[in-house]
């Protein structure tokens, strides 16, 4: 595995931001090769005359999505590396397990470093991994650092003890001078709104560790996305099921009572029925009340199975009953992204969320949602997934959209890069 011209650039610059201001970034866009850049800067940045921090053989920890670690440690193996480094790659649901490990690191690469990005409280994940990476030489990569606020940029440099914000001990002090901090209503209470971050001062104390490349920078030829809506009548049922939450937020299927004692439970119960499936309190032989998926309508799945035939398919939904009605109706589905590129009949199926990052899905004809959750930001990266730099064939993307559902409104929301929050829900579904 040979790297291009762009990404041994790149990788060097990495390797010299590593050792003059112990961490960097490289903000790309998909499908430029991150993997690979930041291994080969991590080839640069960690060897010591063949030796790691602890006078043995360097070691690198590489924390990652979990349906990306086969791809990364296929990356390792292939590109040659594995000669000169340890590689350890897991996923950040991980890393309580390997802190010991991430302790002893001479190098570790954060990749999706986004999802650190949280505020104004840092996640759990975020807080265990700021423990452990002290003075640790870090490597962030993300196609997004910061797409909904430059204020995520604080958490995801505050796990560094390289962080150029380090005097401020938490978001809030830092907030004071970087935020203008404004109000707004969530679920009929007014809180404090911090993400208005100043853009161009934050940009001016980070731009020195920022490596930003483009799609376009690396030569891709490929046209952007092309997107289509795709109308689908739903049973009547369904129908009938969103106009009674509407009117008294209950409604029932089959003899099961599904109610929404929330204004959040409402907006996810009108979000699953608008494709065909729902979780509902249900009541076992033994008395027990348990949760339970519902397939309600197979419209979507079948259409999808009338109507691509021949083609080489890929399926995102956002719910797990969803998985199962795809299951249910279609042949051959997979969600391991290797089976999917080396199996000309197979149909890959993942949830939004897992399959928006570090998964290439390049080999499809067509990638499908079923459903579209509320974030921007899982938009975005999703509809990357069919891009690559030696793709020849058009990249289509295929949102259904159930008649009168749902759909239509978040994608409004998410193509303008905004979330559909709880505010336009009820906006859009008042009484």
């Amino acid at each position: 595995m040979e790297l291009r011209p762009y990404q041994h650039e790149l990788a060097s610059a990495i390797a010299q931001t590593l050792k003059n201001h112990g961490l960097a970034y490289l903000a790309a866009e998909m499908r430029i090769g991150k993997t690979l850049i930041s291994l080969e800067a991590a080839r640069l940045g960690t060897l010591q005359n063949g030796k790691g921090t602890q006078g043995t053989r360097p070691k690198v920890v590489f924390i990652t999505k979990l349906k990306a670690i086969a791809s990364v440690e296929s990356d390792y193996e292939l590109f040659g590396v594995s000669e000169q480094f340890d590689l350890l790659v897991f996923n950040y649901e991980k890393v309580p397990k390997f802190l010991s490990e991430i302790k002893q690191a001479d190098l570790v690469i954060l990749d999706e470093a986004h999802g650190l990005g949280q505020f104004p409280k840092p996640a759990m994940k975020t807080r265990q991994l700021k423990q452990c990476l002290q003075g640790k030489p870090i490597i962030y990569l993300s196609g997004t650092p910061s797409p909904e606020s430059y204020a995520q940029l604080y958490h995801q440099l505050w796990v560094s003890s390289h962080s150029p914000w380090s005097k401020y001990q938490n978001f809030y002090a830092w907030a004071k001078d970087y935020v203008t901090v404004k109000e707004k209503r969530f679920s009929g209470v007014v809180v404090k709104d911090y993400s208005h971050a100043d853009k161009e001062r934050i940009f001016a104390e980070t731009e020195h560790l920022f490596h930003s490349f483009t799609q376009s920078d690396a030569g891709f030829e490929v046209s952007r996305v092309t997107e289509a809506r795709v109308p689908v009548v739903m049973s009547a049922e369904v129908a009938r099921m969103t106009r009674e939450l509407k009117l008294a937020r209950i409604t029932s299927f089959q003899g099961i009572e599904i109610a929404c004692d929330t204004a959040s439970a409402f907006r996810s119960c009108v979000h699953q029925i608008s494709s065909g499936t729902c979780i509902a309190d249900c009541i076992h032989d033994d008395g027990n009340v348990y949760r339970k998926g519902l397939i309600l309508d197979t419209s979507k799945a079948k259409y999808i199975r009338d109507n691509y035939e021949g083609q080489k398919i890929a399926v995102f939904y956002q719910f797990v009953a969803e998985r199962d009605m795809l299951e249910l109706v279609l042949d051959n589905t997979t969600s391991d992204p290797k089976v999917f590129a080396n199996d000309p009949k197979s149909v890959y199926i993942s949830q939004i969320q897992s399959g928006s990052q570090g998964v290439d899905l390049s080999v499809a004809d067509v990638l499908i949602f079923l459903n579209i959750n509320f974030s921007a930001m899982h938009y975005i990266q999703s509809r990357a997934r069919l891009q690559k730099m030696n793709r020849t064939k058009p990249a289509v993307v295929h949102y259904l959209c159930a008649v009168g559902g749902i759909e239509e409104r978040i994608l409004n929301m998410v193509q303008n890069k905004e979330d559909y929050t709880l505010s336009h829900f009820m906006r859009d579904y008042r009484e």
